[in-house]
Order: structure tokens, then sequence, then C-alpha cells
């Protein structure tokens, strides 16, 4: 009796033992996944920030070389390129942590003239670092007053 008894412990001493590493292991993908949630939330919140901050700026101007001049002269703006459809550089966002965050943004204007105006529109991309799909894209469009286009 006494070794059935023994034999009956150890099965169920293993068993609690494989539930309690079951657990633990879902447990901590529990708490992976919620901290890379965490921070692509803290990217896209900043990228929206950015996107926010670059199409009141382009949108200020009268045409779209006027946008990428006052565009390239903002603080936190490096690394311009210009590209066949528009601008290419990198803005730095500072979350309050030691860190900064570098994003890739990308705006390609669009000037259309009419006699009674027209519109200025603009897209822009922010990437993430080095990612190749965008964290965030904003289209953004001004009415141009008559005259002025």
């Amino acid at each position: 009796m006494k070794g059935k008894r023994s034999i009956a412990f150890i099965v169920e001493l293993f068993l609690l033992f494989g539930i309690l590493l079951v657990m633990i292991v879902v447990i901590t993908q529990v708490f992976v996944t919620t901290r890379s949630q965490s921070l692509y939330a803290k990217h896209l919140t900043a990228g929206v920030c950015l996107a926010e901050e670059v199409a009141e700026v382009f949108s200020s101007a009268d045409n779209v070389e006027e946008g990428y001049k006052l565009v390239e002269t903002m603080d936190r703006v490096s690394d311009v390129e210009t590209a066949q459809d528009g601008i290419r550089f990198v803005m730095e966002s500072d979350a309050g942590e030691k860190a900064t965050d570098h994003f890739h943004i990308q705006l390609k204007g669009e000037e259309v003239k009419q006699a009674s105006g027209g519109l200025l529109s603009g897209d822009i991309s922010v990437y993430y670092e080095e990612e190749k799909d965008p964290i965030y894209s904003l289209s953004t469009g001004v009415l141009i007053k008559e005259g002025t286009a």
C-alpha cells in the first residue's frame, strides 16, 4: 500500500509541476506581448505627432516648393533628400525618455492650380527607424487663395 501511495504522490507532483510550468509560460508570454504592444503604441503616438507637425508646417505654404523649404527648416529635421516625387528626411522624437527615436518621413506634395485659387495637398508617410512599412500615413490639403496660386 505504501508503494502505491508514493507513486500516486509522485505522479500528482509531476502533474502539478507541469501545470505550474504551463502557467509560467503563459504569463510570461502575456507580459512579452504587452511590452511589445506598449512600444508599438509609443512609436505610433510619436509618429502621429510628427506627421501632424509636418502637415501643419507644409500646409502654411502657398506652393509645393515653399512647403518643402518650410519643412526643411524645422528644428528636428535632418538628412533631407530631394526625391523625384517629394522629399525624404529624418526627424527625431524625444518622448521624455533618455533615448531619442528616429523617424524617416516621406512627404509628397502636389499643387492643383485653378483660376479661383487651387489646392495644395501633401501625403506624409512616417517610418520608424529602418522599417520598410510606414507606421503612420497622413494626407493633408489646404485651399490656396486666389492670386497666390
